[in-house]
């Protein structure tokens, strides 16, 4: 009969599997959260008369912004990747699994 020890190999990778659940469902939230603001904001601005052209002015600015920031995933990517030795282009951190082979850079 076997005894049911703790793995600390199955722990590891337990830990890991969480980690990494929880921050594609933490992005996701995040992404559904900011798209109710935008929605809401936009009804507010419509309702105080504000021109539909500078709302998607200003909305096309904050997109742009946000764009040139990480998100949390691509955090946890460049943190792997430097870990590991290995280094991600621009290319390579927006898709998914983009892991590349070339040594870190300098």
């Amino acid at each position: 009969m076997r005894k049911n020890r703790p793995s600390i190999f199955r722990g590891v990778v337990t830990g890991i599997a969480a980690g990494i659940a929880a921050t594609l469902v933490m992005d996701q939230f995040q992404k559904l959260s900011t798209a109710g603001q935008r929605a809401l904001e936009k009804q507010r601005k419509l309702a105080e008369h504000e021109s539909p052209w500078e709302i998607a002015h200003e909305r096309a600015e904050q997109e742009r912004r946000a764009e040139e920031r990480e998100d949390s995933t691509e955090i946890v990517a460049r943190k792997i990747a430097k870990a590991t030795g290995s280094y991600l282009t621009d290319e390579d951190r927006k898709r998914p699994g983009g892991l590349s082979t070339t040594p870190s850079a300098p």
